[in-house]
């Protein structure tokens, strides 16, 4: 209950206070990746920019001052020269954090290296799109993918909480298997949809993107698909982010070819907090106001807390004034966080939403931190 409290007073105090404290930190450690995904610009264009060790070192320990959570990913993280170091520092100094993965590297590893991961990492996120081999291989652009991970998770000395991060494609076809997926392994499911501005600032968006934009229709069947869907899921006891999907994916289908920001359909009062509760990093070392936004400055030059707070309150300010950017449109990576956020900042304005909220807080009272997506 504390920790809700405190959530509440932290998402409000940073939408008006001259400085903000940082909520979470994200590190794209390196640009290196060992796919072809269809659908991630990154696999055209890999990048072998990685932030260096004693970067990523003085990011954990900004996030140990600020109490922020840390959130690893790349390209593939575990392609970084010193991944391993980077993970027994965090041990060494009783920073978990939580990494984003392909989950493909991992066939290999030493009972020390598994023990680091157990001891490091608070979730791993493995990247799944379909529990069909062949599909996911084909997604993924490299076979064998599919089995290198299910071999992960079948080993012994992974102890690790794990998490499947799986694309909603617009068919919705791959939502019941990968509930049956995650029960087999025990693991939360989260799904995303399709972002359909390229997930990198400074890179062209796949063709992929655009051919898929446009078979996106939504109808009764598909809600249909996704409500059973939630029942299996409830009835299996697999954790899911079903139950927001379907307060937002019909708006998310019905917008994806207009000039429209389908955000602004799903509340009456929306915002995007991620520039003012969050410290994104490419695998320059640039400071971003998101994953989606090229950075202005670098964690090697001046003071990181400033640097960050420039740009928080420069981004803020552009936000609330209305201000957006063509690659918000489709934008639902952190629709959760904003969604929670929107609700808490402007509870008048988005009244009829609190039901959801407080249901939404009772479960993590009921279930616990660790069962959070």
């Amino acid at each position: 209950m504390i920790k809700i409290i405190q959530d509440i007073i932290n998402i409000r105090r940073n939408l008006v206070v001259e400085n903000p404290i940082p909520l979470s930190i994200a590190i794209n450690i390196t640009g290196r990746c060992n796919l072809k995904c269809e659908f991630c610009e990154k696999s055209h264009n890999i990048s072998k920019d990685e932030i260096d060790f004693q970067g990523v070192k003085k990011l954990i320990d900004f996030g140990l001052k600020y109490n922020c959570s840390i959130f690893i990913g790349g390209g593939e993280p575990f392609l970084h020269k010193q991944i391993w170091h980077i993970l027994r520092y965090c041990k060494d100094v009783g920073k978990k954090v939580s990494i984003v993965t392909n989950g493909s590297l991992f066939n290999a590893l030493s009972p020390e290296q598994y023990e680091l991961l157990n001891s490091a990492i608070s979730m791993m996120s493995i990247s799944i799109d379909s529990a069909d081999a062949g599909k996911h291989d084909e997604m993924r652009g490299v076979k064998g993918t599919f089995d290198r991970v299910v071999k992960f998770l079948n080993n012994p000395l992974r102890k690790n909480r794990v998490g499947i991060n799986c694309l909603l494609t617009p068919d919705l076809q791959n939502v019941q298997p990968m509930v049956d997926f995650a029960k087999e392994f025990r693991c939360s499911l989260n799904f995303q949809p399709v972002i359909f501005e390229s997930n990198y600032p400074t890179i062209i968006k796949v063709k992929w993107k655009e051919n898929m934009q446009k078979t996106m229709t939504f109808s009764s069947e598909k809600m249909d698909i996704l409500r059973s869907s939630y029942r299996y899921a409830k009835r299996q006891k697999v954790v899911t982010n079903l139950s927001l999907i379907m307060r937002f994916i019909d708006k998310y289908f019905q917008y994806a070819n207009s000039d429209k920001y389908f955000f602004d359909y799903v509340l009456d009062k929306f915002l995007c907090f991620i520039p003012s509760q969050q410290l994104t990093v490419d695998e320059k070392g640039f400071i971003a106001p998101c994953v989606f936004l090229s950075g202005e400055c670098s964690i090697y030059n001046g003071n990181i807390y400033d640097n960050w707070r420039n740009l928080a309150l420069k981004y803020r300010e552009i936000l609330k004034k209305g201000g957006k950017f063509q690659v918000c449109k489709s934008c639902s990576c952190h629709f959760a966080e904003n969604y929670r956020s929107s609700i808490i900042a402007y509870p008048l304005a988005n009244w009829s939403h609190l039901w959801w909220f407080l249901a939404y807080y009772s479960k993590r009272l009921f279930y616990g931190e660790g069962r959070k997506i």
